[in-house]
């Protein structure tokens, strides 16, 4: 099949390729960033303008002109433009969620709540600017209320310390096609501690038809961050434990309409193996996954592909930790990934807490 992947050039969009040429896909990868095209490692290359700045209509020229089967966007702002789009020339299509639940998942304070009135565990928000009139928790992070991977994010324990932090940037941080953010776009988020625990799930019209999970245990550049996260994984094992997905797959349900199409689920596990669901990324798997999936035995993005074409299974494997398959993944900031098998994880590095 001729899939577009935009954002190819990114972490996501060349992890996703990679498991999609695994499967022998032809990839035409799109990317907005000339600097960042050269990156990715689809079939073909294309340069395409920015989320907002008439990207739905060059993907739709360019899904004729390459006779694309399939476009799998691979950022929150293309995601949602293309959501709302649904509908491209020629024989290429879409495998999005609704638009609506796009536009729920990528607002913080429409997540909190939505999963608030589900009872899904969730890390308690509150306006920034409010910060000082209500109880204030130990550690809390200031982050906008839309985007992901850390940006503009900031970890304290004093209120005027995220005023400040608000304050400085609000007036600078803007997404594609968006306003300055204005206080009621910054958010205190209660600080949960515990170990970051991701679940990729691919829906067919309501029906959960496969997932894997992973366990994220060090990030890279993690020192160069005032958060200690980066939104780049450097150690990550498979985590396939059912209350994973449990959790994430009835966090995606509380979304509005009926759940299809990729999503991605962040959440945190506590001490008392609880879980905490900190973000949904609807409409795109978490990056490095679909890669790390793939050489552990079950290629989700393979699987999208299938149900993109309206065939589906009762069949699907589910990944088991199996011996001889990737288990773990490395990954350094000027290096290609390692992979390692569950034996050699232990051998290795199993001792290691931190990485």
């Amino acid at each position: 099949m001729r899939i577009i992947v935009t954002a190819a050039g990114g972490s996501g969009g060349r992890f996703l390729t990679e498991a999609l040429r695994m499967a022998g896909h032809y990839v035409i990868g799109t990317d907005c960033d000339s600097w960042q095209l050269p990156l990715a490692i689809a079939n073909e290359r294309h340069l395409v303008p920015k989320a907002g700045d008439g990207f739905a209509e060059a993907i739709e020229r360019l899904s004729e002109k390459v006779r694309a089967d399939l476009v799998m966007p691979q950022s929150d702002p293309e995601v949602l433009l293309l959501a709302e789009h649904q509908r491209l020339p020629g024989k290429a299509r879409f495998f999005l969620p609704a638009p609506g639940a796009v536009h729920a998942a990528q607002d913080k304070w429409e997540n909190y709540r939505i999963w608030t009135l589900a009872d899904i565990p969730t890390p308690k928000l509150m306006n920034v600017n409010l910060c000082q009139k209500e109880p204030w928790p130990q550690s809390v992070w200031i982050r906008p209320s839309r985007g992901h991977g850390a940006a503009k994010a900031l970890k304290t324990n004093r209120a005027s310390v995220a005023i400040a932090w608000a304050a400085e940037h609000r007036g600078h941080f803007q997404e594609a096609g968006a306003k300055s953010l204005g206080w009621d776009h910054w958010l205190m988020q209660e600080f949960v501690e515990g170990t970051n625990c991701v679940a990729d799930l691919v829906f067919w019209r309501g029906r959960l038809v496969a997932w894997a999970g992973r366990e994220v245990r060090a990030w890279q550049m993690a020192h160069c961050s005032p958060t200690g996260v980066t939104g780049a994984s450097r150690v990550t094992i498979l985590h396939l434990e059912e209350p994973l997905r449990e959790i994430a797959e009835a966090a995606v349900r509380a979304l509005p309409g009926e759940p299809h199409g990729v999503f991605g689920v962040d959440t945190i596990r506590k001490e008392d193996g609880t879980y905490w669901v900190t973000e949904v990324n609807a409409g795109r798997f978490n990056a490095p996954g679909p890669a790390l999936y793939a050489r552990a035995g079950l290629n989700l993005a393979a699987v999208a592909v299938q149900l993109s074409d309206l065939r589906i299974t009762d069949a699907w494997p589910v990944l088991t930790g199996e011996e001889g398959k990737a288990w773990a993944m490395l990954r350094g900031q000027d290096t290609p990934p390692v992979y390692l098998t569950r034996a050699e994880w232990e051998e290795l590095c199993g001792s290691q807490s931190g990485a």
